[in-house]
Protein backbone atom coordinates (compact mmCIF):
# COMPACT_ATOMS: atom_id res chain seq x y z
CA UNK A 1 0.00 0.00 0.00
CA UNK A 2 1.07 3.70 -1.04
CA UNK A 3 -0.02 6.57 0.62
CA UNK A 4 0.54 9.60 -1.66
CA UNK A 5 0.13 12.82 0.06
CA UNK A 6 -0.37 16.27 -2.12
CA UNK A 7 -0.81 19.93 -0.64
CA UNK A 8 -1.23 23.12 -2.13
CA UNK A 9 1.79 24.87 -0.29
CA UNK A 10 4.69 24.77 1.18
CA UNK A 11 3.02 25.98 4.55
CA UNK A 12 0.54 22.92 4.34
CA UNK A 13 3.55 20.76 4.16
CA UNK A 14 5.38 22.12 6.63
CA UNK A 15 2.31 21.73 9.23
CA UNK A 16 2.06 18.21 7.97
CA UNK A 17 5.46 17.39 8.67
CA UNK A 18 5.68 19.24 12.42
CA UNK A 19 2.53 16.99 13.07
CA UNK A 20 4.73 13.96 11.78
CA UNK A 21 7.86 14.58 14.06
CA UNK A 22 5.93 15.13 16.88
CA UNK A 23 4.79 11.43 16.68
CA UNK A 24 8.34 10.34 17.29
CA UNK A 25 8.60 9.88 20.90
CA UNK A 26 11.67 12.38 22.16
CA UNK A 27 12.99 11.99 25.82
CA UNK A 28 11.80 14.01 28.79
CA UNK A 29 14.84 16.35 30.02
CA UNK A 30 15.77 15.69 33.49
CA UNK A 31 16.61 18.25 35.71
CA UNK A 32 17.56 18.30 39.49
CA UNK A 33 15.26 20.61 41.70
CA UNK A 34 16.82 19.91 44.77
CA UNK A 35 17.34 23.59 45.85
CA UNK A 36 14.40 24.85 44.16
CA UNK A 37 10.90 25.69 45.83
CA UNK A 38 9.53 25.21 42.55
CA UNK A 39 10.63 24.73 38.82
CA UNK A 40 10.63 27.36 36.31
CA UNK A 41 7.50 27.58 33.86
CA UNK A 42 5.87 25.08 36.73
CA UNK A 43 3.85 27.46 38.43
CA UNK A 44 4.09 29.19 41.82
CA UNK A 45 4.19 27.42 45.01
CA UNK A 46 4.69 23.98 43.71
CA UNK A 47 7.70 21.46 44.82
CA UNK A 48 8.96 18.62 42.80
CA UNK A 49 11.60 16.22 43.46
CA UNK A 50 12.14 15.54 39.71
CA UNK A 51 11.10 17.67 37.19
CA UNK A 52 11.06 17.22 33.31
CA UNK A 53 11.11 19.29 30.36
CA UNK A 54 9.21 18.67 27.40
CA UNK A 55 11.87 18.11 24.62
CA UNK A 56 10.23 20.22 21.77
CA UNK A 57 8.35 23.34 23.70
CA UNK A 58 10.28 22.94 26.66
CA UNK A 59 6.93 22.81 28.81
CA UNK A 60 8.34 21.70 32.35
CA UNK A 61 6.01 18.62 34.42
CA UNK A 62 6.67 15.86 36.79
CA UNK A 63 7.50 12.41 36.61
CA UNK A 64 4.70 11.74 38.66
CA UNK A 65 2.52 12.31 35.78
CA UNK A 66 3.77 9.27 33.57
CA UNK A 67 2.03 11.02 30.35
CA UNK A 68 2.68 9.93 27.35
CA UNK A 69 2.24 12.99 25.47
CA UNK A 70 2.83 16.83 26.07
CA UNK A 71 0.02 18.50 27.20
CA UNK A 72 1.25 22.04 25.91
CA UNK A 73 2.46 20.67 22.24
CA UNK A 74 1.40 16.80 21.51
CA UNK A 75 5.04 15.40 21.07
CA UNK A 76 5.10 12.19 21.92
CA UNK A 77 7.46 11.37 25.30
CA UNK A 78 9.48 7.86 25.24
CA UNK A 79 10.18 7.67 29.42
CA UNK A 80 11.86 3.87 28.50
CA UNK A 81 15.49 5.14 29.75
CA UNK A 82 14.03 8.38 31.93
CA UNK A 83 15.56 8.68 35.47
Amino acid sequence: MQLILSFDNEEDFELAKVALEKRIPGKPVYYDTKFRQCGPRYGELVTLERAYDCPCCKRTFGRETNMTFCPGCGQALDWGDVQ
